[in-house]
């Protein structure tokens, strides 16, 4: 043991205090040093690496990135990293393909953990590693959500980027947006669900300016953008900045369910705090890596850049139908008499002046009145709303922390004809109308990867599979309009001339229109269309009138009437009451109707994570 102990801090001083009499043994002392340390266990080591906890497996396939890729291990991983440190430079044509200029953040990790000089490993001249730290700074690093596009269901789960913030060489202030997304070459709603859960699709990691980027969500998509400053500490944001540089020229494959943006940035997070490493579930959310970030006090400041559209609809609520009806017609006519006359100190007007000047925007900007108009009623508005007393929080509005948790299971006993059986429910990822939607801007549901089946002693049956289904239910209302629609691909029952029924695999769309009464009651008509296969093939319209109320003791109503017109000519009632119990918890009681007879019925306990 005492030569065992001497041996090691031979090596340790060999390392640090007698470099020239130990220069051809340091990649194997270096290597010694780590592997004795166990160094290749570290948390931190397997995200780096991007393994997969599960499998563990680094999720990314490339040999550039994975040096051991054809016999790995973590530990031959962080052997031929560091071997690969000290290979001579000239043996590269560009000093840039040198891994010490493509693995900052391995090398400043086996630094760090082992106590090194930077002086210790070859000397290279990384000049494009050290034009990115020129150009794209990162004195404050933020995460940032884009939420969801309320006339676009298939965002409902947001998008999930960072923010890299600071003064360049230059001495100005940039920013710089981080992300990864899949490359989308089909039209082809089967082949790229196919594709995104099942084969992959190809994936770009990319940084562009700020600017580009919250344009696009928020002009273009009307998308809020929530930032979130990053509480790091110099090392972590070290660590975390230089990883984004190793990930610039990787080959990675994008999967839905698998590697995704949130994916991408939970690996980056995890540098920050390695304990998010061991939370990662088999799948993970952009809320998710959110909801991680607050929990483990990486949120230092939050700072919310609202969409217009999300912004006028929030000030409608505050005011009447009539009070809106007015104030759109003064804003199209450019009433500049109206919006003077209205006092700032007074609160209803406050909110009739902010609406207008929103809205007044908004009106510029989609080309309802023209820019004189538009200039002219804004002056009025700042010289009003600045001798205003008035103010509102709009990052604490609807808040992403708030929305449920967006894996569900779900069971109980539920009687189908003559027999009872138990339920199961699953749904992967994200939520349905049963489900409180109130932190959303309107009641929606998007369910991917969803099955349920039912089960007795002596039966067994699979009652659907949704591999995508998505329903935005927008109010309509007289500022923005607002269109509900439908989509889905799914393996559901259906009837024939209201006897037996059959399974179908089917694809199904449409769109409608939906309106809100008071704050709590929904109701809406969607217009439907629906190819299927059972027996045959079919073509079928598919109308669908539906109500939804939030009620008292924190309950949910919601009711849908269906009908599949001919070949298959029957109607379908459907009637859920949930109590919501918390917010990841609640209890539903269920009733279909098939042509005015009870088709089944149940009640589910249902468990959001």
């Amino acid at each position: 043991m005492y030569k065992f102990s001497v041996s090691i801090s031979l090596i340790i001083i060999c390392i640090g205090y007698s470099l020239s009499c130990c220069a051809q043994r340091l990649p194997k002392e270096i290597i010694y040093l780590a592997l004795h340390k166990k160094l290749y266990l570290s948390p931190t080591w397997k995200v780096l690496l991007h393994i997969d906890p599960y499998s563990k497996r680094p999720y990314i396939k490339d040999p550039s990135f994975i040096l051991s890729y054809s016999h790995f291990s973590l530990a031959e991983e962080m052997k031929k990293t560091i071997e690969s440190f000290f290979l001579p430079p000239g043996i590269f044509s560009d000093s840039n393909a040198h891994p010490i200029c493509r693995f900052p953040a391995r090398k400043l990790f086996i630094e760090h953990e082992l106590n090194l000089s930077e002086n210790i490993f070859p000397q290279v001249e990384c000049k494009d590693f050290n034009y990115y730290l020129k150009k794209a700074p990162a004195d404050n690093i933020y995460l940032v959500f884009a939420s969801e596009n309320i006339k676009n269901p298939a965002s409902m789960m947001g998008h999930l980027f960072l923010k890299l913030e600071g003064i360049n060489d230059e001495g100005r202030q940039v920013a710089h947006a981080v992300s990864f997304f899949a490359v989308i070459n089909t039209y082809n709603p089967l082949k790229l669900g196919l594709e995104s859960l099942f084969t992959g699709m190809r994936g770009i990691f990319s940084l562009m300016p700020y600017y580009y980027q919250v344009a696009k969500y928020l002009e273009k998509e009307e998308r809020n953008i929530w930032e979130y400053k990053l509480n790091l500490s110099s090392y972590q944001k070290k660590l975390l900045y230089f990883h984004i540089w190793e990930l610039k020229d990787v080959k990675m494959e994008y999967y839905f369910q698998g590697y995704n943006c949130a994916t991408v940035i939970y690996y980056l997070l995890s540098l920050a705090n390695p304990e998010i490493f061991n939370k990662k579930a088999h799948w993970i959310s952009p809320l998710d890596v959110v909801k991680l970030a607050k929990q483990y006090g990486l949120i230092n400041d939050v700072r919310l850049l609202p969409s217009d559209q999300w912004l006028i609809r929030m000030l409608e609520e505050r005011l009447n139908f009539w009070d809106i009806l007015l104030l759109k017609f003064s804003v199209e006519k450019g009433n500049e008499k109206y919006f003077s006359s209205l006092d700032p100190q007074n609160v209803k007007d406050f909110y009739r002046l902010k609406l207008g000047e929103v809205y007044g925007y908004y009106s510029w900007k989609h080309g309802i009145i023209s820019k004189k108009v538009w200039k002219n009623l804004e002056k009025i508005f700042r010289k009003q709303l600045s001798n205003s007393p008035y103010g509102f929080d709009i990052s604490k509005y609807k808040s992403p922390f708030k929305i449920p948790q967006e894996t569900h299971f779900e069971t109980g006993i539920t009687y189908f004809g003559k027999e009872k059986f138990l339920k199961v429910d699953f749904l992967a990822a994200s939520h349905t109308l049963e489900d409180d939607n109130r932190e959303y801007f309107s009641e929606s549901a998007l369910e991917v990867g969803r099955f349920s089946f039912l089960v007795n002693k002596c039966s067994f049956k699979l009652e659907n599979f949704k591999l995508y289904y998505m329903r935005s239910l927008i109010p309509f209302d007289l500022l923005t309009k607002g269109i509900s629609s439908q989509f889905g691909i799914e393996m559901s029952p259906r009837y024939l001339d209201n006897s037996k029924y059959f399974y179908s695999f089917n694809i199904s769309g449409g769109i409608g229109l939906t309106f809100r009464f008071f704050s709590d009651i929904f109701v809406y008509i969607l217009g439907n269309l629906e190819n299927g296969y059972g027996n045959k093939i079919y073509l079928t319209y598919n109308p669908q009138i539906g109500l939804i109320i939030y009620e008292v003791f924190h309950m949910k109503t919601w009711i849908n009437y269906s009908y599949w017109g001919r070949p298959l000519n029957y109607s379908l009632i459907s009637f859920s009451q949930s109590i919501f119990l918390s917010k990841n918890f609640r209890i539903s009681f269920k009733i279909n109707l098939v042509e005015g007879k009870t088709e089944s019925y149940g009640i589910f306990l249902n468990f959001s994570f």
